[in-house]
């Protein structure tokens, strides 16, 4: 054969093993430099090149076994250290195996990265900001800014006039969805802008107003719209005077005729429809076509669908009705006092027949029973006994009703939390797992820089890394199964609510999705609600700081003491 004892091929023999013995592990390190000493001893070059490709499979089996040695030894132990003897028995050492501690922050990353517990963190360190809760002017606007700058579309501008806080913005935004989509004129029902100087105006768009009431004639909402225009006319009037002495604003719109003739008309309209279901429908739209998953924003939407401005013209016109009848019961005109008490109920039941919005026609309980209390004594006075006895029956039932809801702000917002565990649970692990898993990455840190040196010159600091390396891991994993749990049902509430068309009860739901994460349990609420405020917290720091004070005067007399 030739050139058998080529030199070539026994240097590149040598240079392999050579370099092979770098990447040998120190456990067995003795094999690969006896393969190396036995190499020059070999005459033949091509049996220096069998022996040398030996070694490197020798090699490779090392390595094999050398990671499969290192999985099962703690993080921070290494093979060769001074820890490798003592970290079975010894204290201030880590005892968890690597592939135990990988599989703990590789399943704690995968619960962690999931949307629910993404939104759940966001929701939970909302929850813990001086406002208590989201804020749509500075999170929802500007993803609906973003996406509107690359989309013109006519649903996505419609959510953002109904939800942007800037005037222009809104009636731009709106105009020119309109402009795209007419069907999607009944946004103007739910925009309002804020009127200078007086942050209290909150009038509806007048050019929208005369749209919507062109665009939908036989629905009562456009009227109540335009004698809310001429209401927050007469306010922003006083308060443009200068806002001197006392100012009845009922009276004022009471006595004007326009506003009178609007209501008139909405009371009489033959259809009620707060377009409720179709701002829940734009939201599913939007939400499905740019991927926006947060129920905050949806909820945000539909409160504003409950028309709260136009309602207070529904209580005024209510007042002057009944006092209306009041009049014309003084005057013994009975049969017309009946029909001014009778308006406000019939009106109030096509509006509950009419419209799904059923959390937000809640007020109209009461006008139903203020009516019902003037009619009572009157059909008595009128001889209507058997009209009277229906009377009564609803009367009494309205008044059960309103016992039992208890509409109020306290009650009202915990209602919505569904007794607020899961709103706890939320936001104090949205703080216990970014915490853990600091912790434990620089816990980790530590134990890998510090693993070499002996365990009695290691300080307390070590010992505490060890064993955050340990706990932190099995911690973290808790914490994060925890917040899954207690979100995921949330959020199937929530996919359940939006993946369907509206119904009579889809805003319960909605708002439990929405609200859940930021509630507490009514006790921890009234407690945070009292004392977790800018008084206390100065007070708190004022004695935190004194103690302070105190203890190192304290501490400087000892000193002074002892000299």
């Amino acid at each position: 054969m030739p050139h058998e004892n080529s030199p070539t091929q026994k240097r590149a023999a040598a240079w392999l093993l050579q370099r092979a013995l770098r990447f040998w592990p120190r456990e067995s390190g003795e094999w690969g430099r006896a393969l190396a000493a036995e190499l020059p001893l070999v005459e033949n070059s091509w049996d220096a090149l069998r022996w040398t490709v030996g070694g490197l499979m020798v090699l490779t089996r090392e390595w094999l076994r050398h990671a499969l040695d290192s999985w099962k030894r703690p993080i921070g132990v290494p093979s060769d250290g001074p820890l490798e003897s003592q970290w079975q028995n010894a204290p201030r050492v880590p005892r968890t195996p690597r592939w135990v501690t990988a599989l703990l922050l590789l399943a704690s990353i995968c619960l962690v990265v999931t949307p629910d517990a993404r939104h759940a963190i966001r929701a939970g360190l909302r929850a813990w900001s001086p406002y208590g809760g989201w804020r749509e002017d500075t999170e929802f606007v500007l993803k609906l800014q973003k996406e509107a700058s690359r989309h013109r579309d006519p649903q996505l501008l419609a959510l953002l006039a109904l939800m942007s806080g800037d005037n222009n913005e809104k009636t731009r935004s709106a105009a020119e969805a309109v402009q795209g989509d007419p069907s999607l004129t009944w946004i103007y029902s739910m925009i309002r802008v804020n009127e200078q100087p007086c942050c209290m105006l909150h009038p509806p768009v007048e050019s929208g107003v005369a749209e919507l009431e062109k665009w939908d004639p036989d629905n009562a909402v456009p009227r109540l719209m335009a004698a809310e225009v001429v209401y927050e006319r007469a306010e922003k009037a006083w308060f443009e005077s200068g806002g001197r002495g006392y100012f009845d604003l009922e009276k004022a719109v009471e006595q004007d005729p326009k506003w009178l003739a609007a209501m008139d008309f909405a009371f009489k309209a033959p259809k009620y429809d707060s377009y409720a279901p179709r701002a829940f429908d734009l939201c599913r739209a939007v939400a499905a076509r740019y991927d926006i998953r947060e129920p905050e924003l949806t909820l945000e939407v539909m409160f504003r669908s409950w028309l709260w401005e136009s309602r207070e013209q529904t209580r005024i016109y209510d007042g002057w009705l009944l006092e209306q009848g009041r009049a014309a019961e003084r005057a013994g005109k009975l049969e017309t006092a009946s029909e001014f008490y009778w308006r406000p109920v019939i009106f109030a039941e096509q509006v509950v027949s009419q419209d799904l919005n059923e959390n937000a026609n809640w007020a109209l309980t009461y006008v139903e029973r203020d009516s019902f209390q003037k009619l009572e004594p009157l059909l008595i006075k009128m001889g209507r006994t058997d009209e009277n006895e229906i009377v009564q029956y609803r009367l009494a039932s309205l008044q059960a009703t309103i016992k039992a809801t208890r509409w109020d702000g306290r009650f009202g917002s915990w209602r919505w939390y569904r007794d607020g565990w899961a709103g706890l649970a939320i936001r104090t692990l949205a703080i216990v797992i970014p915490l853990l898993a600091a912790a434990a990455f620089v816990s980790l840190f530590i134990v890998l820089r510090r693993g070499r040196a002996n365990v009695e010159s290691q300080g307390r600091g070590f010992a505490k890394s060890c064993a955050a390396v340990d706990f932190c891991p099995v911690l973290l994993l808790i914490a994060s199964a925890g917040l899954f749990a207690a979100y995921h049902p949330i959020a199937v509430t929530y996919q359940r609510v939006i993946s369907a068309p509206w119904q009579i009860n889809t805003m319960g739901d909605l708002e439990y999705a929405a609200s859940a994460p930021y509630g507490l349990p009514m006790a921890l609420g009234e407690f945070s609600a009292s004392y977790f405020n800018a008084y206390h917290y100065w007070m708190a720091a004022i004695v935190a700081l004194s103690m302070l004070a105190l203890y190192i005067l304290f501490r400087r007399a000892m000193k002074r003491s002892t000299i």
